[in-house]
């Protein structure tokens, strides 16, 4: 094993690719996206997220601010690590991509990714990865 490998996600990038580029979320830009995938009920049910910050409740004000919290504080976490997948094309934020459950002695993690409707049946998740 290399010396050279981060044993944590304390590290936020941004990586670019052809299509799609990957970010620390900027909320005032990314909140319409983030807010309807935890509205939608699938994305939820897929990425295993339907009690996440919004949970099953009615989006409310004090929905709103849960996401904005959530995500605020993305950046602070160290196992793990939450970006925000950017179309190239428009520079609209399209969803997000995550690794998380960091297990340091393993060095490994898991990896999930969601897209709102708008990112959906092009091939930018795949791209993302």
């Amino acid at each position: 094993m290399s010396d050279h490998l981060p044993t944590d996600f304390s590290v936020k990038p941004t990586l670019v690719g052809e299509r799609v580029f990957l970010r620390p979320f900027l909320m005032d830009q990314d909140a319409p996206v983030l807010r309807s995938l935890l509205q939608d009920p699938e994305v939820g049910r897929l990425t295993g997220s339907s009690q996440g910050p919004a949970g099953r409740e009615p989006w409310d004000e004090t929905a709103e601010q849960r996401m904005r919290v959530w995500y605020g504080t993305r950046h602070e976490q160290a196992d793990r690590l939450d970006l925000a997948v950017v179309e190239r094309a428009t520079g609209a934020c399209v969803g997000e991509a995550v690794l998380n459950e960091w297990d340091s002695g393993n060095r490994s993690c898991n990896f999930r990714i969601a897209l709102a409707a708008a990112g959906q049946g092009r091939g930018l998740a795949t791209v993302a990865c």
